[in-house]
């Protein structure tokens, strides 16, 4: 369950970005924190 969580997250994420709504600061900064969350699953 968490790991759909995280995908969605990222899919959400990069929609974001491609859509040019957040600032790369805010997109690689998310992402860390999404790879981190990722990460601790392992």
């Amino acid at each position: 369950m968490q790991r759909e969580v995280i995908i969605a997250q990222r899919q959400e994420l990069f929609r974001l970005r491609r859509a040019h709504n957040i600032s790369d600061i805010t997109f690689y900064e998310v992402l860390r924190e999404i790879d981190l969350k990722e990460e601790s699953l392992r």
